[in-house]
């Protein structure tokens, strides 16, 4: 019997009470991993001209690192390094548009609109965090064997067969835990339950993919593999050896192996051998690509070209008009570059490559961005989702608030650019939303919510109510 227990620091909750299912056994014998005769060719492009033993990607485009002592935010979007103090340790995620959460040194801090200061979770802790995970609408953090939930109003416990927790990662429904035996949970609204223990895997690394497979490798020269559908495989590694180092990313098909001297990617059940540079392996981000620390320096390697984008969140609902911007792989050698949004293509101004993305031009549900980058190695296309939502229905009284609050000060009847009635906001409402969209106003104020811009919106929308 495992016993799940789901206790809120902030205030007793309700115990659930779990027992693991048997394990399924659907291996059929232990079978060998196809290889691909002619390996991999790879691209190699520098990212950081410095020394690191600790790298983290919050995003594609936005790095933590360990300088000497100091612990940097790169963002390569704006090519700035933003340095956050002095710490050992690191850890990071993003939790929303706004608001990134980080882990130094076993303490949690946030970093919002600049300001980087102790979260308020750190009252709450009863143990040091050394690792913090955003994933659907929660916030995972665990260190010390503990592992807790936040959902951003409230701090959960779980505590799994009362075991320590060594390692967590998370596919879409469902987390892995290493306690040091495998045990699988599936995610719920208000609770997690334990869907499957396997007493006889001990992982020593695991990985999530894309597919929402499970790869673990465990110390006896096997690979093992779970599908969404919770069928188990089991592989010898063969021609790998003894797995050194497995890195991967839950939003990537690509799985990057070191074995000894030799590097590989395992994609689809498929190794493709590597040729890289000597060098310690840091980190793998979402779009497959291995950062490793070579003498230069830290370099991105790469075995198709995916785009980063930035100012944008992946499967993020737009809300506003943003201008985005696009970062290919190793810019060099890229020959072509394109920007579609389902079918249509869409104006791109180049270097940096960038451009607006209105939610008004989309009918609501999902769309995807797709990047089209072409060099001399061939062609590689990336999906990118955003949502649309379905606008709230607004009338003027829930619009009038708006301008009295933000915009009246400025634009009144004797302005250049009079707003202070009904029908000069009906005379102007694209350039109001365009404007509220990129925070220029109110000018020198605080920009508008993305509650108040989708209020304007759907006054618009639905005809001027």
């Amino acid at each position: 019997m495992l016993l799940l227990l789901y206790i809120s620091c902030l205030q007793t909750g309700s115990k659930d009470t779990a027992e693991a299912p048997p394990v399924t056994e659907t291996e059929v014998g232990v079978q060998t991993l196809s290889t691909l005769d002619n390996g991999c060719s790879v691209l190699e492009e520098p990212v950081l001209d410095t020394s690191t033993g600790n790298l983290v990607h919050l995003a594609p485009h936005l790095l933590l690192y360990r300088d000497g002592e100091t612990v940097n935010l790169y963002d390569a979007g704006v090519n700035e390094v933003v340095s956050l103090g002095s710490f050992q340790h690191l850890d990071g995620t993003i939790v929303d548009s706004s608001q990134m959460l980080f882990s130094f040194d076993g303490e949690i801090y946030t970093y919002k609109n600049d300001i980087f200061e102790q979260s308020v979770l750190e009252s709450l802790l009863p143990v040091p965090i050394q690792y913090v995970e955003s994933h659907q609408q929660d916030v995972w953090l665990w260190g010390t064997g503990a592992l807790f939930r936040w959902n951003k109003e409230s701090l959960y416990q779980i505590n799994v067969d009362e075991r320590d927790v060594l390692d967590v990662v998370f596919s879409v429904e469902e987390i892995f835990l290493a306690t040091p035996t495998l045990q699988i949970l599936e995610l719920n609204d208000n609770s997690v339950e334990v869907v499957e223990h396997r007493n006889d895997i001990t992982p020593h690394m695991m990985v999530a993919n894309h597919a929402e497979e499970l790869w673990v490798s465990t110390r006896d020269k096997q690979l093992h593999r779970r599908t969404v559908q919770g069928q188990w495989t089991t592989f010898d590694s063969g021609i790998l050896g003894e797995v050194d180092v497995m890195m991967g990313d839950p939003l990537s098909t690509k799985i990057w192996i070191q074995s000894g001297s030799d590097a590989w990617v395992l994609e689809n059940s498929t190794l493709c051998s590597v040729d890289v540079d000597d060098g310690d392996w840091l980190s793998v981000d979402s779009l497959g690509r291995l950062l490793q620390q070579t003498e230069e320096g830290v370099q991105r390697v790469s075995i198709d070209r995916p785009v980063s984008v930035v100012n944008m969140m992946y499967g993020e609902v737009l809300e506003i008009q943003k201008e985005i911007q696009f970062l290919p792989t190793d810019t060099a050698t890229l020959e072509h570059f394109s920007v579609w949004v389902d079918d249509v293509q869409l104006l791109v101004d180049e270097e940096p490559y960038r451009t607006e993305l209105d939610p008004e031009d989309y009918l609501a549900g999902t769309h995807e961005l797709r990047l089209i980058a072409q060099g001399p190695e061939g062609t590689t296309v990336s999906m990118f989702p955003f949502i649309t939502d379905v606008l709230p229905s607004s009338t003027w009284s829930d619009v009038e608030p708006i301008l009295l609050a933000n915009c009246i000060f400025c634009h009144q009847s004797d302005a250049l650019i009079s707003l202070d009635t009904r029908e000069q906001w009906e005379i102007y409402i694209d350039e109001i939303i365009t404007e509220v969209s990129a925070g220029t106003m109110p000018l020198g104020g605080t920009p508008l919510s993305n509650e108040n811009i989708v209020t304007i919106r759907g006054w618009k929308q639905g005809g001027f109510q």
